[in-house]
């Protein structure tokens, strides 16, 4: 029994890596979206984002009315123009929360690949899987909505590209990673 499911395992690791971060996806993003419906956000992170996205897709790029300033004067997060294609279509604080549970989901994805470099499939796996449920993480996804947090996904992709000596798509990922924040 137990040759069978370390086979098991080791045949379909990338199969369940990516049913973790489909679970993770629609558990995460059912009781991010509950919290929304209970009023569960009492800081204003979420509300200021909101604004400024809405405001952008209308096209009043960074536009928000909290300071007199533009967004860009509290935290330069170039980031956003390249969400806003996902924001335009449902324009809503819901849209923020699922973004950023998927892009914390699939930062398992770079992670498991990076410890794919050294380890057996199954420690790759259980290594991406306990990212997932780490509490800081899971904290992390669940306080408001930030833009630092989409940086986990670039930066371990920039690693593993860095680790296959793969330096355009290194480069790429590191120009990325400077849109998320000054």
């Amino acid at each position: 029994m137990e040759i069978n499911s370390k086979n098991f395992i080791l045949k379909n690791s990338q199969k369940i890596l990516w049913l973790g971060i489909l679970v993770y996806c629609i558990i995460i993003s059912g009781l991010l979206i509950f919290k929304y419906n209970s009023f569960g956000y009492n800081a204003i992170d979420l509300g200021i984002y909101n604004q400024v996205f809405f405001n952008s897709a209308q096209g009043n790029l960074w536009q928000f009315s909290i300071h007199p300033h533009l967004y860009l004067g509290d935290h330069f997060e170039l980031f956003i123009i390249l969400l806003l294609p996902f924001y335009f279509f449902a324009q809503s604080p819901i849209t923020l929360l699922i973004l950023q549970t998927a892009f914390v989901a699939l930062s398992a994805w770079p992670l498991y690949l990076i410890a794919r470099q050294k380890l057996k499939p199954s420690w790759s796996l259980l290594i991406a899987l306990s990212f997932l449920l780490n509490p800081f993480i899971l904290n992390l996804n669940f306080f408001e909505f930030h833009i630092l947090p989409f940086a986990i996904f670039i930066l371990l992709f920039a690693f593993y590209f860095y680790l296959k000596n793969n330096f355009n798509a290194f480069i790429l990922f590191i120009i990325l990673s400077l849109l998320i924040r000054e």
